[in-house]
């Protein structure tokens, strides 16, 4: 899966810039969700949420959204976070995990 793991978590922290800060302009969406279901079972089910507006302290902007997987039947060692993407306001972007399909 990510070998590098904890460098990948440390360049996010330093990815953004300040402290968060919690404001009623933060939106949690979690609608984005696919699945495939046969004969009543679930084959593959993964939510991808997203926290759009996530302000900091230095008056940065940024969008968080991940991916997990609650099953995977052609890869059942794939359940759980895979990837965590990190955009600020001026269009960079940092990737924790990698996603896997």
């Amino acid at each position: 899966m990510t070998e590098d793991l904890d460098a990948q978590i440390k360049a996010a922290f330093d990815f953004i810039d300040g402290n968060i800060k919690v404001t009623d302009k933060t939106i949690f969406d979690s609608d984005s969700m696919e699945d495939s279901i046969e004969n009543g079972k679930f084959l593959y089910y993964t939510s991808i949420p997203t926290i759009i507006g996530i302000q900091t302290d230095k008056g940065r902007t940024y969008t968080i959204g991940y991916c997990e997987y609650f099953v995977n039947k052609d890869h059942p060692s794939y359940v759980g976070m895979m990837e965590i993407d990190i955009t600020a306001d001026d269009g960079r972007k940092c990737a924790i995990g990698k996603l896997l399909r």
